[in-house]
Formats: structure tokens, C-alpha cells, sequence
């Protein structure tokens, strides 16, 4: 786990990373020189790091996530994944269960083109402080995926979306 400051100690400016991978692009990763795979680390701001590509320069933005074990410094190699899924806890599943429902209104606003039961649902989980169970919302780094009701989780470590190493002089 690796906090923004915790990088400016292990690196600083000038030092230079090297692409080794990124999540859906090997074969374009695979098919670039090791020249293009460089990037050379020109500041550290508060959440991100800029870096210049290899005969550019114009720099470009590395995110570093907020929560620290989405980003990781093992040796000379680092790390950034995605905020992980997770199953609903029993608490989040009854707050969704007990939600307005009023199949009367709702075709009433599919009718009139109306929100009443958007406002009335939003309300309700705004009121339980579960905000990110509203599709759409984030609270707290966490947000409802309403493919297949499940909750994104910044807590949560999911996949490998950025790996670099340190290239030593």
C-alpha cells in the first residue's frame, strides 16, 4: 500500500518508469520500442503524477488513487489497480428492499414524463447516508454497479490497471 507521499520519497523528479503493462493494451505494449515504454516523472502534485513520454513535451497525468492499497510500491516496481466489486452487506440489501415503491405513481410519472418517485427513491437513500446505493452516485468511494448489483469498492483491491518500473541509472 502506497500513498501519494510515500512515492515522493521512494521517487523524484527526473527518475524514469517504464510501461510494463496495461490492462487491455498488451499486444500495443508488446509491439512499442523500449525507448516508447519510458516515461520520465517531471512533477508530483497532490493526487497525481505528471510524466513526459518519450519525445514529447507535453507531460501527461498519472492518477494515484486515494486509497493507498489501490497503489503499490514493491521494490522497483509500481503498481496501480481498480477499485474492486463486492456482494451487498445485509444491511445495504435491506435498505434497498425497504425502498418507496408505488406502482401507482410510477405509472403515473412513465406517463406524464414525471420524477416523483425519482426524488421520493433518492430521498430515501440519502436519509439512510447510503447515497451510493442511488444509481449513480458515489459516497464514500463507493457506487452501486447496476448490471449485477453489486457495489464498486475503493477498499476493495480488484485488477492490475497499471504497472511500471523504475528504470536505475
Amino acid at each position: 500500500m502506497t500513498t501519494i507521499n510515500e512515492l515522493k520519497k521512494n521517487l523524484k523528479v527526473g527518475d524514469k518508469l517504464k510501461l510494463v503493462y496495461r490492462q487491455h493494451c498488451e499486444d500495443k505494449i508488446n509491439s512499442m520500442t523500449e525507448e516508447e515504454k519510458i516515461r520520465e516523472i517531471v512533477a508530483f502534485r497532490s493526487k497525481d503524477l505528471q510524466l513526459r513520454r518519450f519525445g514529447s513535451d507535453k507531460p501527461s497525468t498519472l492518477d494515484i488513487p486515494q486509497r493507498s492499497n489501490l497503489c503499490v510500491m514493491e521494490g522497483n516496481t509500481l503498481s496501480i489497480y481498480l477499485e474492486g466489486e463486492r456482494d451487498l452487506t445485509p444491511e445495504e440489501k435491506a435498505i434497498m428492499d425497504n425502498e418507496p415503491k408505488d406502482e401507482k405513481q410510477d405509472n403515473i410519472d412513465m406517463i406524464t414524463d414525471g420524477s416523483t418517485m425519482f426524488w421520493r427513491r433518492k430521498y430515501y437513500y440519502k436519509e439512510h447516508n447510503a447515497d451510493y446505493l442511488f444509481v449513480g452516485e458515489k459516497q464514500r468511494g463507493m457506487r452501486r454497479n447496476c448490471n449485477n448489483n453489486k457495489i464498486w469498492d475503493e477498499r476493495v483491491r480488484g485488477e492490475l490497471s497499471l504497472k511500471y518500473e523504475v528504470v536505475l541509472a
